[in-house]
């Protein structure tokens, strides 16, 4: 019987997430941008390291902020299922890890307030709003293949 140590199984994962990252759905990999953010600094006293949302108007003020104009324009311009798919292991991740959603903050209170139990779920219907919110005229029922598309009503 084979034995597979955990910390195996850690280099085996971390070695097809970047197998995935890198082929990024067909695209070579000098076609894969690098892009700085920009997060505004934590509140005084706080025990993050950069300013976390309160809401989701919140995140999307500060997604403006942080995002340089070009992924900005790219991110507004893209479809809806593209912006998901280029968007949610790069971007999502950051948000995912630097705004607490893995760590009870007040943003991942909030989104446990709305019925969302895991931070990729939080993450996500973050990207999704955000591209409508920025995209008002685009969104429409073809757009609509999100889990939580209902979250508006929530």
């Amino acid at each position: 019987m084979l034995r597979v140590g955990m910390k195996n199984l850690a280099v085996l994962f971390a070695c097809l997430l970047c197998a995935v990252f890198l082929l990024n759905c067909g695209e070579e990999a000098s076609d894969i941008k690098v892009y700085t953010l920009k997060p505004s600094p934590p509140e005084p006293n706080s025990l993050h390291k950069y300013y976390i949302p309160k809401d989701l108007d919140d995140c999307f003020v500060e997604l403006k902020k942080m995002l340089p104009p070009d992924i900005l324009d790219d991110f507004k311009n893209t479809t809806l299922v593209d912006m998901d798919v280029k968007y949610h292991l790069g971007l999502g991740m950051w948000l995912r890890n630097n705004w607490g959603l893995w760590k009870g903050s007040r943003l991942a209170y909030y989104f446990k307030q709305k019925g969302f139990k895991h931070p990729d779920d939080m993450s996500h219907t973050i990207l999704v709003s955000f591209w409508r919110h920025l995209n008002p005229k685009r969104s429409g029922p073809n757009d609509q293949h999100t889990y939580h598309q209902d979250f508006d009503k929530a």
